[in-house]
This record gives C-alpha cells, sequence and structure tokens, in this order.
C-alpha cells in the first residue's frame, strides 16, 4: 500500500508526462474534413479556415482514384506531379509539417489537379506560445477562435496543471 506522498507524487509524475504529451503532440487536420480528399471540395477555402502550426499532422482519407503527391511551388500551380518531393497512395496518408512555411500538395492522377482542383496549399506557423506580431507590431489574430482548436489553449491548461499539482499535493 501506498503513502500519502508516494501516491502525491505519483499524480505529480503523471500530470507531469500529460503536460509533455500535450506539448509534443501537434493536431491532426483531416483534409477535406467528412468529404476527404475528393473531388468537389474547395481545399483553399477549407485551408483559410484553419491554423497549421509546426508539429501538426495533414491527414488525408481517399480512395484508390487518387494519390497525395507533395510538390514544391511551381509545380502546385501547374499541377505537374512528375518531380515529387513525396509520393503516397495508400487512402491514408499522413504528413507531418515539421517545418515552417508554405507545402503543397496535388492528386497526380490524371486531370484530377487541374480539372477537380484538387490541390491544397497550406501555411505553417511557428509553435511559439506568445502570439505572433505582424509587421507594425500589433499581435496577430488567431485564425481559430475555438479554445479546443487552439494548441495554446493546451500549453496553458497543461503548465495550470502542473502548478496546481504542486499546490494541492
Amino acid at each position: 500500500m501506498r503513502s500519502g506522498s508516494e501516491g502525491a507524487m505519483f499524480v505529480k509524475v503523471a500530470v507531469v508526462l500529460l503536460c509533455l504529451v500535450n506539448l509534443c503532440n501537434g493536431e491532426d487536420h483531416i483534409v477535406g474534413d467528412s468529404t476527404g480528399w475528393d473531388f468537389n471540395v474547395d481545399y483553399e477555402s477549407w485551408a483559410s479556415k484553419h491554423t497549421f502550426r509546426e508539429g501538426d499532422n495533414l491527414v488525408f482519407k481517399y480512395n484508390s482514384m487518387h494519390t497525395v503527391v507533395k510538390v514544391n511551388s511551381s509545380n502546385y500551380e501547374t499541377c505537374n506531379p512528375d518531380l515529387p518531393l513525396s509520393e503516397d497512395d495508400n487512402g491514408n496518408t499522413i504528413v507531418s509539417l515539421n517545418s515552417v512555411g508554405e507545402h503543397y500538395f496535388i492528386c497526380g492522377i490524371g486531370s484530377h489537379c487541374r480539372a477537380a482542383k484538387m490541390k491544397l496549399k497550406v501555411t505553417v506557423t511557428g509553435t511559439s506560445i506568445s502570439p505572433s506580431m505582424d509587421p507594425a507590431g500589433v499581435p496577430a489574430t488567431p485564425s481559430s477562435t475555438s479554445p479546443l482548436h487552439n494548441k495554446d489553449f493546451y500549453v496553458f491548461v497543461s503548465v495550470l496543471s502542473f502548478v496546481c499539482s504542486f499546490i494541492f499535493f
């Protein structure tokens, strides 16, 4: 049987591990939401409704009629899959967004990119806890106001939980 101090230490370690998991895991973005990676989705509009941060993942769900091809900006504009940075066709492609900047994806099958607009550009920002500043020095407004979709909210809750574990246990 554990003593009170051993039980309190166990809770503190568990809270610390929970904090680390929340800090290390990015958000998963299901490309195209319930429709997935398919025809008849406005991916430009879809991307504009999301904030992509370094460490997040793009999850492409699609059938065997499609592929996910990561390309550079000029191949994105021309829908050219011939010089891919990476390519997948397994139907459930997870792409880790490990660098800040623009990332480009197209479907490499036939005219899917050009005719059906199966192309996606995402802009990845850093993982900084402090809000970013625009060139005028004014804090930028986050694109998602829901705390459940804001990684900073999870960081805050994790840190608060960690501090409270030492105060109350």
